[in-house]
């Protein structure tokens, strides 16, 4: 088959009659990789693909590799109808034994695996100096099991596994470059739980961390006060299931299970005007900048558009008008709020004070 510059619609036809009309007798392997990529409106090019390869005299293989096991069943529905649906081959994920296995031995190719892994990294602060070339940063063990668990757990990528260690061993670098520059101080550095911590939080934190990173500062304000306000919401809650526990023991009720620590307690809703009259609070004790009460609603629509919250609306009520008493339900934790602003030192600040709801909101 001769290459040239042809139209696609040319090279379907060409294609169709070199592997089905040609009568070529040479079995050919096409291997499709990450097919998850090829999905489109209509499904037009896997469609196509399958099918020459059930024709008769078809000298079509494919091999499509894809993360998703049911592609087929959910995209591309109308090859068992066809009674042309391929034979599935399921490799399952790896195992946290497994993935400790790949690192271990990426790792001990370069360094010596003793109580902590010693990975070796290049780094030249000169080209002219080769001096500081090496550099050893050491990860703890137990931190190392935490992120292959966490990582066998979610989708047992080997990838995914490698790029959080890279991660790690980078924010650790980037903090010594910040606090000392001394080499003997790099080689008794280490990733801790903390940091390893702090890493899978931001590997597996949702699309919606980017999108709060990504927001006008006036809309992650409101963001910020939100996650606090729902946050204090939650506590005191949890504080009077503690205090009706203790009273109920007190009087040896044996009905402390939770339906009925719950019916001794009214919690408080997260409502649009409480979420203003929280907001006006935090200006003047906080000294945030202050946005008109239109503009905040303008701000909670297309928060509620974006996902980050939730309107429980009334059948009269429509999303671009939402009421003073609309609840609302916050779908981000307060720990991806965190990390979507811990670049921003007046926001991530507040996280940092120890924050107590006043009672006015309670």
């Amino acid at each position: 088959m001769k290459c040239r510059n042809v139209s696609p619609h040319e090279a379907i036809g060409e294609l169709e009659g070199y592997w089905v009309t040609s009568g070529n007798r040479r079995k050919d392997v096409v291997i499709v990789d990450e097919m998850d990529q090829l999905l489109g409106n209509h499904q037009t090019v896997l469609y196509q693909l399958f099918e020459w390869c059930k024709r008769d005299g078809s000298q079509l293989v494919v091999v499509g590799i894809s993360n998703s096991i049911d592609l087929t069943d959910r995209f591309l529905p109308r090859l068992a109808a066809r009674k042309i649906e391929p034979h599935l081959l399921i490799f399952k994920p790896y195992t946290k034994d497994q993935l400790l296995n790949i690192l271990t031995n990426r790792l001990t190719s370069v360094s010596t695996l003793q109580v902590f892994f010693c990975i070796l990294l290049l780094f030249v602060q000169d080209v002219q100096d080769l001096k500081n070339i090496y550099i050893y940063i050491y990860i703890v063990l137990a931190c190392l099991l935490l992120l292959f668990v966490v990582v066998a757990k979610m989708n047992g990528d080997v990838r995914k596994c490698l790029e959080l260690c890279r991660n790690a061993l980078s924010h650790l670098l980037g903090e010594w470059r910040e606090k000392s520059e001394k080499e003997d101080d790099l080689c008794k550095a280490k990733v801790g739980m903390v940091e390893m911590q702090t890493v899978l939080k931001a590997g597996f934190c949702s699309p919606l961390v980017d999108i709060i990173k990504n927001l006008p500062n006036h809309q992650k304000i409101v963001v910020v006060v939100g996650a606090l306000l729902n946050e204090g919401l939650r506590s005191c809650k949890k504080q009077q299931l503690l205090r009706i526990n203790e009273a109920l023991s007190k009087k040896n009720d044996l009905r402390t299970d939770v339906e009925v620590l719950k019916s001794h307690i009214k919690p408080a809703a997260l409502t649009v005007s409480k979420l203003k009259k929280f907001y006006l609070h935090m200006t003047k004790t906080y000294s945030l900048p202050k946005i008109s009460l239109k503009d905040l609603d303008v701000i909670f629509d297309r928060l509620v558009t974006l996902g980050i919250f939730e309107a429980k609306l009334r059948p009269s009520e429509r999303l671009c008008s939402l009421q003073q008493e609309t609840e609302l339900t916050m779908l981000v934790p307060i720990e991806e709020v965190k990390i979507a602003v811990e670049d921003h030192h007046s926001l991530s600040s507040l996280f940092a004070a120890n924050f107590v709801l006043p009672s006015e909101f309670q």
